[in-house]
Formats: structure tokens, sequence, C-alpha cells
């Protein structure tokens, strides 16, 4: 397996926090982080990501992106991987 990254950008009152879900549900063990990398990827990881971003402006979630793995063990990904988001 390689690795998959996936990177979000949000800007707002402070402190933000980060929640990562695959498929809808929480990673565990958290990763409060803008930014996932998975290593040694394997298709029990293939699904779609998205990143649950809360701040004192509010709470916001981003666009899902696609994690595949091929037949070959290659990763392919599609969707959105960087995205910027901003409470006013």
């Amino acid at each position: 397996g390689g690795t998959a990254t996936f990177t979000v950008e949000a800007t707002g009152r402070g402190p933000l926090s980060f929640d990562w879900r695959l498929d809808g549900v929480p990673l565990w063990p958290k990763r409060n982080s803008p930014t996932l990398e998975l290593k040694n990827v394997g298709g029990g990881q293939a699904g779609s990501y998205d990143c649950v971003v809360t701040g004192a402006d509010g709470v916001v979630t981003s666009k899902p992106a696609m994690l595949t793995i091929s037949d070959t063990g290659a990763i392919v990904a599609g969707g959105l991987w960087r995205e910027h988001y901003t409470d006013p």
C-alpha cells in the first residue's frame, strides 16, 4: 500500500477542530488536523472521505473526496482534494 493524503483549508475564529470521516463515520483515533495522511493504504480504506470543521463561527463539512483502490493496488483518488472554507 501507498500513501494517500487529503487536505482541507479553513479560516475562522478558532480554535478550529477537524474531524475526518470515512463514508460518514468518524475516524478513530480522532485526527485533529487539516491534513489526513493514510499510510499502507488497502482496500478497507477505500470510500468517501470528508472533514467536519468546527470553530467559534459554526460547523462546515467539506465536499467528499473518493478514494478507490484498483485491482492492481494503485490508489485512485477523485473529487476535491483541497477546498477553502471561510466563515464570515
